[in-house]
């Protein structure tokens, strides 16, 4: 795949009332196939310099899969929760996501994507997290 676009990811992450506020920039590439579109970038973890791919598969019925390295995925579906295995550096955590918002704009020229969901660990809400994307053809 071809990393003809550029992607801006804002993240916020609120865990106990403290936000925590995150934005990238990176290439990335992006194609619709059959109706769905995929959003795919390699990410850098800082301390370890490991890269990771990560693609984000948004389905025309408004489904969002994140899919990180070889991970099952994580889904968003509003009114659904799903469970799904979470990569981390020390392992696996098994997570449920709750989707709240879901606003997709994307067109085949790029556009956004807005994320809003909370995670959930054994029955609790660990954090409510907005992902922001946006895509915009080099």
């Amino acid at each position: 795949m071809e990393n003809n676009y550029n992607l801006k990811i804002k993240t916020t992450q609120i865990v106990e009332s403290e936000a925590f506020n995150m934005d990238f920039e990176m290439n990335a590439s992006y194609v619709k196939i059959n109706e769905t579109r995929y959003i795919s970038y390699i990410q850098v973890d800082e301390d370890t310099k490991n890269k990771l791919r990560t693609t984000i598969k948004i389905k025309p019925d408004g489904v969002v899969t994140i899919i990180k390295g070889k991970s099952e995925g994580m889904i968003l579906e509003i009114g659904k929760t799903h469970s799904c295995n979470y990569p981390t550096p020390f392992g696996n955590i098994l997570l449920e996501v709750s989707a709240f918002k879901i606003a997709n704009s994307l067109s085949d020229d790029g556009g956004e994507l807005e994320l809003q969901y909370s995670l959930i660990v054994d029955g609790n809400e660990l954090s409510k997290n907005t992902l922001n994307l946006t895509v915009k053809e080099i």
